[in-house]
């Protein structure tokens, strides 16, 4: 109790423009860099499709676009969206148990980069190519075999999380997203993917097209 309590206030400018947007402005004292982040919403997507979710977002930047080979990609994604990363978010509101999902996608950006990194970013979320099946086939048994290798070496974790979702949605959500049920949806789509590809790709690019829109997104910029 005696350790010192430091409190910062920001001036925050808030405006509302004719779209609908409403933006909320605070000074930062940073060198021309900074970190953009977008949250799409997925509080929409059901429970049948959460693991479908969760594979498409594994998928990003692992296969070709519309524009790029996956080996552009690998030196693009270096640069433009350092420090990267494209995954589920789950946003709790204090104080209940309710949560909401989101889409993330943060990065490390310079000024001068900004603008290739937001292009960049369309590029993976909604050109990504699903269309090689072999490639396609061989991540999804990629990733098959890692969730394999965390649980079989972290089972702690994955029956923690399992447990703390008998009292918990959030976590409800994240185990039946990231655990024992995404290994087995994962060992279906193994056989699915050799067996009824079109079906997989339909999946993958509903997911792709679901998330294309800005109902409820969010985006904000900590930097200059």
């Amino acid at each position: 109790q005696s350790l010192p309590e430091e409190l910062r206030h920001y001036d925050v400018l808030e405006e509302s423009g004719e779209d609908g947007v409403r933006w909320l402005t605070a000074s930062a004292d940073v060198d021309d860099v900074g970190m953009p982040v977008i949250l799409l919403d997925a509080s929409g997507v059901p429970q049948e499709d959460l693991h479908w979710f969760v594979l498409y977002l594994s998928l990003l930047g692992q296969l070709d676009t519309s524009v790029h080979t996956h080996e552009e990609l690998d030196t693009l994604l270096s640069r433009y969206l350092y420090g990267g990363e494209l995954r589920q978010s789950l946003m709790d509101q204090y104080g209940t148990k309710a949560f909401h999902p989101y889409l993330r996608a943060a990065w490390i950006s310079s000024g001068e980069d900004l603008e290739k990194g937001y292009e960049l970013l369309y590029e993976v979320l909604f050109e990504t190519d699903f269309s090689d099946i072999e490639e396609l086939s061989s991540q999804i048994d990629r990733n098959l075999t890692g969730l394999k290798s965390l649980i079989t070496y972290s089972a702690y974790n994955t029956m923690m999380y399992r447990e703390l979702g008998a009292e918990t949605p959030l976590y409800a959500y994240y185990s039946y997203c990231n655990g024992l049920d995404y290994y087995a949806f994962l060992n279906e789509a193994s056989v699915m993917i050799k067996e009824t590809p079109e079906a997989v790709v339909q999946k993958l690019e509903g997911m792709k097209n679901f998330f294309c829109n800005r109902e409820n997104a969010v985006s904000f910029f900590a930097g200059a």
